[in-house]
């Protein structure tokens, strides 16, 4: 079963422009994971600094097993996740 993945993300309102240029590489590093089907990020409208990313995986391990302790989950977090000012809220529904 495939599932999706649903991040809440919450950046400083003053790098909101740099994360934002993160996005094509970060896109590019989740699609290419074994597993991936796709990934997008959104701006909230009504809260600046806040973002859904979402992704598809083919199953639920591909992300929190695989993805998570592969060196595209480090590349990951050091140009897209070092602008994160808290901890993503990560929920996985049926996609």
């Amino acid at each position: 079963m495939a599932v999706r993945e649903i991040a809440l993300l919450t950046v400083d309102v003053a790098a909101a422009a740099d994360f934002e240029a993160t996005f094509p590489e970060a896109i590019e590093i989740l699609i290419a994971s074994p597993g991936c089907r796709s990934a997008a990020v959104t701006a909230a409208l009504d809260s600046p600094g806040t973002y859904v990313l979402e992704a598809v995986w083919e199953h639920l391990d591909d992300h929190v097993v695989a993805f998570v302790a592969s060196p595209a989950a480090a590349r990951l977090a050091a140009g897209f996740g070092r602008h994160f000012v808290e901890a993503p809220v990560v929920i996985h529904v049926a996609a």
